[in-house]
């Protein structure tokens, strides 16, 4: 006689252990613009094929994949890496790594004026000079900026990032 036991994606994390080295999944805290205060955790996958085994390939969640992506590459490159609230907005990623912060809104295409209202307007509503980006998979052959925001090609920003 043969038991079959079905594993929920909580079963499988939490089998894991509380040892964070064998963890697949990385803890991000949300940190408020204004107070620095962390407040939450996101967490995104390591490895994206093992977010495929453990929750199925959903040709839908690709904006979630490329923010994962894009996240990987921020913690490989040495930054360290929040999640912006300001006001009720949300800004994907705030990066620090030597006394420098980035802010980077992550998106699968900017298809339209809500789209960009969105992933613009989040990261101007931030009254620094710290540099800012949104990063697509919209393919560009010159440099592209909307009022100081520079917008670049994902594989383009993951590939300056780990050249540093």
């Amino acid at each position: 006689m043969q038991h079959k036991k079905k594993l929920t994606f909580a079963w499988n994390i939490s089998a894991l252990g509380t040892d964070k080295d064998n963890w697949i999944l990385t803890g991000i805290i949300d940190k408020s613009y204004f107070s620095k205060v962390e407040v939450g955790e996101k967490y995104y996958f390591e490895d994206i094929g093992l977010r495929n085994v453990i929750c199925g390939y959903r040709p839908d969640d690709i904006a979630k994949i490329l923010e994962n992506v894009v996240y990987n590459h921020l913690i490989i490159a040495g930054h360290k890496v929040f999640v912006g609230k300001h006001g009720t907005k949300e800004i994907d990623f705030i990066a620090e790594r030597n006394g420098e912060t980035i802010y980077i809104q992550v998106c699968y295409l900017l298809t339209g004026e809500n789209v960009m209202e969105r992933e613009f307007g989040n990261l101007l509503a931030i009254p620094d000079n710290y540099k800012k980006y949104v990063v697509s998979m919209d393919m560009m052959t010159a440099p592209n900026t909307f009022k100081g925001i520079e917008h670049k090609y994902i594989p383009d920003f993951c590939k300056e990032l780990t050249a540093d």
